[in-house]
């Protein structure tokens, strides 16, 4: 019964539940376990509580992973590989979030077993989309062809993953495969590679992996591929759909819940983006 209420709660954060919805789940029925000396069970949701905890803005640093409901160093110090897997996986999810893709690249790279742990659970899907994220993330970012085509491969691995579950019938990873075509459409666009032809398909896949993610009730994925676009027309210097896509983003995450993640919006946007109207 601990495991089953462990997913409910787990399975409502990757689906897109309110966050505060989410947070008073977790404040129900974390002392509910506790009481039942569900240990195991309690660090499982203790970790994805407090990445709840980060992104509604409960934390000093959301990509810390620490706060009230556990610390990562405690987490850590449990000696189990299911919950040093568990609290990397969060904590790589807040740290893409928040843009630190060093350090979300850095959480994936010492889990290796964790997608071979995952088999079967939901969370393998994510696992999968924030690394081809990050990956692409740090393609647009790299210094020089090399450095391009290393990260380029790894976010192409994570898309055939992507597209396998599809293939298998996940509907639930349509839009995380629409999200990688428009990512990759825009690595090709921002490198001057494609011309013309990979800026218009990078636009209409981000315009229909946000349709989608919103079609299938994934908030928190429109919000994050209204962000990606957003970005992505800033580079291209194009302030008009920046603007559009940003404010979508911000207003998306508050909707969301993620207070902290639409604080960290308009921080870095302060100056270039209006997002008052």
């Amino acid at each position: 019964a601990g495991f089953c209420l462990n997913q409910h709660c787990s399975l409502g954060l990757n689906s897109g539940r309110r966050l505060d919805l989410a947070d008073a789940d977790f404040r129900r029925y974390v002392p509910q376990m506790e009481d039942h000396n569900h240990d195991l069970v309690v660090v499982f949701m203790r970790m994805s509580w407090q990445l709840v905890q980060c992104l509604i803005g409960k934390a000093d640093d959301p990509t810390s992973m620490d706060g009230e409901a556990i610390r990562y160093e405690t987490a850590l110090r449990e000696g189990r590989l299911c919950i040093n897997n568990a609290a990397k996986m969060y904590r790589m999810w807040a740290a893409y979030y928040f843009g630190d893709y060093d350090l979300a690249w850095r959480m994936y790279a010492e889990c290796p077993t964790l997608e071979k742990r995952l088999q079967g659970i939901f969370s393998l899907c994510r696992v999968i989309f924030f690394k081809g994220l990050t990956a692409f993330a740090m393609a647009r970012r790299a210094n020089g062809a090399v450095a391009r085509r290393k990260w380029s491969r790894r976010a192409a691995a994570a898309a055939k993953q992507v597209i396998g579950f599809m293939k298998k019938g996940n509907i639930n990873c349509v839009h995380m495969a629409q999200m990688f075509d428009a990512e990759r459409a825009a690595l090709r666009a921002t490198s001057g590679r494609g011309g013309d032809s990979a800026a218009a398909k990078a636009k209409k896949s981000y315009e229909t992996a946000i349709a989608t993610a919103g079609r299938y009730g994934f908030l928190q994925d429109k919000a994050l591929c209204s962000e990606r676009a957003g970005e992505y027309f800033l580079e291209r210097g194009d302030e008009y759909w920046a603007s559009h896509h940003l404010r979508m983003a911000h207003g998306m995450y508050l909707e969301w819940g993620a207070q902290a993640k639409a604080n960290q919006l308009r921080r870095v946007h302060a100056g270039r983006i209006d997002f008052s109207s």
